[in-house]
């Protein structure tokens, strides 16, 4: 994690400067899965009071999260600090799962149950990809369920969603695969649990591409 420490009219002792290191090393922790992170510490004297302001501005990719605590010194304001963006930093990270519950999960499995089998291999054999996505029926929205409970094994995914790409970019690029991949299907294996397997490796696809990109 990079770290810019700035200070304005409050000079840090030495037990300060242990004190932000603690939060620094704390936020970094939490944030380890994150290939871009920039912190930066403002801690400043709140007029002629004995009174600290510290202000800490996290980015995350292109998420950026921002607190700003008072305290009677800088320990005491920098743990407020954390304690404050830490619960941030999980609210950012569960925002993208809050519509993708146990429930919706386990419909659109059953839904997925429902594929046209004859369809979909009469489309593979006529190399026909909208009528092959017709025929899977709601098996997209199965996908798009599991999405999002995986992502959250997938930080670096969750900063970039929404500014790069978007959940439906995910699902169509599982779909996609799928399609071009039938043939390697084993007859055993339901359409949910197959479409599933391609999840993890589009969803590093499309980070890797947007990284490479930014580059």
């Amino acid at each position: 994690m990079q770290v810019q420490i700035k200070t304005s009219h409050h000079g840090l002792s030495g037990l300060d400067r242990e004190e932000l290191d603690r939060a620094v090393e704390q936020l970094d922790r939490l944030t380890e899965n994150y290939e871009m992170r920039h912190l930066h510490v403002d801690v400043a004297r709140v007029g002629r009071t004995n009174e600290v302001r510290v202000k800490l501005v996290l980015a995350l990719a292109r998420r950026r999260l921002v607190v700003d605590v008072r305290g009677p010194g800088v320990g005491p304001a920098a743990r407020d600090g954390v304690a404050v963006l830490s619960r941030k930093i999980e609210l950012a990270k569960d925002r993208v799962h809050r519509l993708h519950g146990k429930r919706m999960l386990r419909r659109a499995k059953a839904e997925a149950a429902l594929v046209d089998m004859d369809a979909l291999r009469a489309a593979v054999a006529a190399s026909d990809y909208g009528a092959f996505r017709d025929a899977l029926r709601e098996a997209p929205e199965a996908v798009e369920a599991e999405l999002g409970r995986r992502l959250k094994r997938h930080a670096d995914a969750e900063a970039l969603l929404g500014d790069e790409f978007l959940i439906a970019d995910l699902v169509e690029g599982v779909i996609r695969r799928a399609y071009e991949n039938y043939a390697d299907r084993a007859a055993s294996t339901p359409i949910h649990e197959w479409l599933f397997h391609s999840i993890d490796p589009i969803v590093e696809e499309f980070v890797v591409h947007s990284i490479q990109v930014r580059r």
